[in-house]
């Protein structure tokens, strides 16, 4: 007797476990999971938002980069100017277009264009920065021509009065050489950097070190060219 009374509890517990697995099991897993995936859509979304504000503010920072760069060439100003609208318009539209997204899996799939279809920070600043210290080194250049014939006729004018005026010849012929090599590097640039979209990125990065590197060997030679300035008229004096 007390065997069966153990064996109908033991079905009783059973059963009311069952019982409240069942109820219970539906609860714990479907209240907490709609709310995680609304509280991440969200999330995802003020996140892109962020992302996209940021580049928007450092395209703003170019924008004024450029207008109060003095030495950079008027057609240059146009032409990045009119990338940096572009870009600008193309994100805030893809902002939008976020935000208007109804599942995780459509804005983790526009997330991706805020990079690829742009490149703010790894194509647009370095292109803008390259650009106008090339533009800034072809007008120091061009400054050192008002030089030649003021260096040339004081090398003229001693060496009429017999002095010796080898070393002050040759500094003068270094420094013009540096000067068109400076003016040579630099002049081809911007029409190597500029058309460079970020559809062609990492590919088109190549360019923009071998800008860089050309801008390099431009600020060495005119040091050179300012050092040589500095011989001729020491040897002069």
């Amino acid at each position: 007797m007390i065997r069966g009374r153990r064996i109908v509890v033991t079905s009783v517990a059973a059963g009311v476990a069952l019982a409240c697995s069942a109820l219970l099991a539906p609860v714990a897993l479907a209240v907490p999971r709609t709310e995680s995936m609304s509280d991440g859509l969200a999330l995802l979304k003020a996140r892109d938002h962020l992302a996209i504000q940021r580049r928007l503010d450092v395209l703003a920072a170019l924008t004024r980069r450029v207008d109060a760069a003095i030495h950079l060439a008027a057609s240059d100003r146009s032409t990045l100017l009119s990338q940096y609208s572009a870009a600008d318009g193309g994100l805030r539209a893809l902002d939008e277009k976020i935000q208007s997204d109804s599942t995780v899996a459509a804005v983790r799939a526009d997330q991706t264009r805020i990079v690829t279809d742009y490149h703010v920070y790894v194509l647009v600043v370095p292109k803008t920065h390259i650009v106008i210290a090339a533009d800034r080194i072809s007008y120091i250049a061009s400054e050192f021509a008002s030089l030649v014939s003021k260096l040339q006729a004081a090398i003229d004018e001693a060496k009429a009065d017999e002095k010796n005026t080898t070393a002050a010849q040759k500094a003068f012929d270094d420094m013009q050489a540096k000067v068109q090599d400076a003016m040579n590097v630099t002049a081809g640039i911007p029409g190597r950097v500029l058309p460079l979209e970020a559809s062609g990125y990492p590919d088109n990065r190549s360019t923009l070190l071998g800008a860089r590197s050309d801008l390099v060997t431009a600020r060495t030679d005119l040091r050179a060219a300012r050092a040589d300035v500095v011989k001729v008229i020491q040897a002069l004096s």
